[in-house]
């Protein structure tokens, strides 16, 4: 009975003060929202990426996921480490010989087609509308066309979606991968057809390939609900092997790629990279402290009260299907929280809490039906909706434009100054960060550039300077008397 009263499948909306939103969502112009909320998705992104983040790379793991899809586009694994290699040790490369970057090939792979092309800033974009129209045909097979189109529509408001989708981190691809994932396996669910299950797996591998520690947290709630399917006769034996075969190729592929690009299959790029890796686990370093903080700022990036309304939704009745479902899209997100909870990365820079970012799905698809709901109970609903709006409007994105926009300002200084100087071809040394003790690097991957950016080692710089003759030198460093860094020009010997 209560699921007949509760099926958001068979519910009409009625109320007068909220029938003119879902109104808007429905109908003939379903097709035209959908194809609005994905061109705005590409536009907003391409927006953010030139306006807010000032077309520069952020930061650096953004830098080395650039410089592996630039040698990708050459059709290369590696190049030779540049010459006095000790002034080229950036963080997240290896730097050993052989000039690559530590990161799994998936990402890196994705961007060089971008790089081929000659648009590497429009792969994340493009990939984010694909995830707004496979949340859209989530929810759709959940709910309903007005909650799936809701549901795109939250996620592109949210800085969350949106900046992260402007970047060039991974976490948009894996996201993509991950719905993908799990788009195939309701439609294999549905159908009971084997090929379904086999693509889903493989969407798993490419999700694997681009974040591997994303999706193994991602397959255990995955992996559960595919046994419990399994004893309960929900699926066969088979649908199970086809999902765990199309799964098994990108875990294949990887260990292909570390022999060949570490020597050992089980040698990942982050092994020879780092050689403090070992530190990361452990009950010590537990990140609880940046739970914490990360879910915060999961209510701080999305839409204002998005999270509240999924939790609303989640304990709200509906068919036992739905529930299903429901159950392991929220598995998928809180098995990521639990996953970094247990390993020590930073924070670091990102827009948002992005290591939880392959199990967004969730948040807006839950908001979306918990929005539903509350338009059609609370008499005062469309005006809270309203006023998250404005909130949204007037205050969140504001506030995030301005904070990210001034960050990324402050830390491109340096090439400021020396496109002021235009000094020709240069060789410009810059002071390690001194929490990380490396350097910024803007270098292409044969180190001939007309700028080459290398860390400031003092008297050492000589050596350098003689590999790069005919060239201006400069050196980057804090100046007490101005307050301010600021870029000299230096003599051959390393002398002001």
């Amino acid at each position: 009975m209560k699921d007949a009263v509760f099926s958001l499948k068979s519910r009409k909306v009625c109320s007068l003060n909220s029938s003119w939103l879902l109104t808007l969502l429905a109908g003939k112009r379903e097709k035209t929202m959908l194809s609005l909320l994905v061109l705005l998705c590409v536009i907003f992104s391409l927006v953010i990426s030139v306006v807010i983040f000032q077309d520069s790379i952020v930061s650096s793991d953004e830098w080395s996921y650039l410089i592996q899809a630039h040698i990708f586009s050459h059709g290369r694994l590696a190049v030779p480490s540049p010459v006095q290699r000790e002034f080229f040790d950036h963080v997240h490369i290896v730097n050993n010989g052989r000039y690559y970057s530590k990161y799994p090939p998936g990402w890196p792979f994705l961007l060089a087609l971008g790089v081929f092309l000659g648009v590497p800033r429009l792969v994340n974009p493009l990939l984010g509308a694909g995830t707004l129209l496979l949340l859209y045909a989530i929810g759709k097979k959940l709910y309903t066309p007005q909650i799936a189109l809701l549901a795109a529509l939250f996620a592109l408001v949210s800085p969350y979606f949106l900046f992260n989708t402007a970047s060039y981190f991974s976490h948009t691809a894996s996201l993509f991968f991950v719905a993908l994932l799990v788009f195939l396996l309701m439609q294999g669910c549905e159908e009971s057809n084997s090929r379904y299950f086999f693509l889903a797996g493989l969407s798993g591998s490419a999700s694997f390939l681009v974040r591997p520690f994303d999706q193994c947290a991602v397959l255990i709630p995955i992996g559960l609900f595919l046994g419990v399917s399994l004893l309960r006769k929900h699926l066969g034996a088979h649908h199970v092997a086809w999902f765990g075969l199309g799964h098994l190729n990108g875990f294949l592929l990887f260990l292909f790629y570390n022999m060949l690009q570490n020597g050992h299959p089980l040698v990942t790029g982050y092994h020879v990279a780092d050689q403090w890796m070992e530190r990361w686990f452990g009950p010590a370093l537990w990140m609880w402290a940046y739970n914490v903080s990360y879910l915060w700022k999961l209510l701080t990036w999305s839409f204002p009260g998005l999270p509240i309304l999924a939790l609303y939704a989640f304990f709200a009745p509906a068919p036992e299907r739905v529930k299903r479902c429901e159950r392991g899209l929220a598995s998928i997100f809180f098995a990521l929280i639990a996953a970094y909870a247990t390993i020590a990365f930073p924070e670091g820079p990102g827009y948002g809490p992005r290591y939880y970012y392959s199990g967004f799905l969730a948040i807006p698809l839950l908001g979306a039906k918990g929005c539903v709901r509350l338009l059609e109970r609370a008499r005062l609903g469309i005006f809270l909706l309203l006023g998250a709006g404005l909130l949204h409007v007037g205050i969140v994105l504001p506030y995030h434009s301005t904070l990210v926009y001034t960050g990324i300002y402050a830390q491109n200084d340096f090439e400021r100054q020396v496109k002021q100087i235009n000094p020709g071809p240069a060789l410009v040394f810059l002071a390690p960060e001194p929490e990380s003790g490396q350097a910024p690097t803007r270098n292409t991957i044969d180190f001939r550039s007309p700028i080459v950016y290398a860390i400031d080692r003092g008297e050492e710089n000589a050596l350098l300077m003689a590999a790069y003759p005919g060239r201006r030198y400069f050196r980057y460093q804090y100046d007490a008397q101005n307050g301010r860094a600021v870029l000299r020009e230096i003599a051959r010997d390393g002398a002001d």
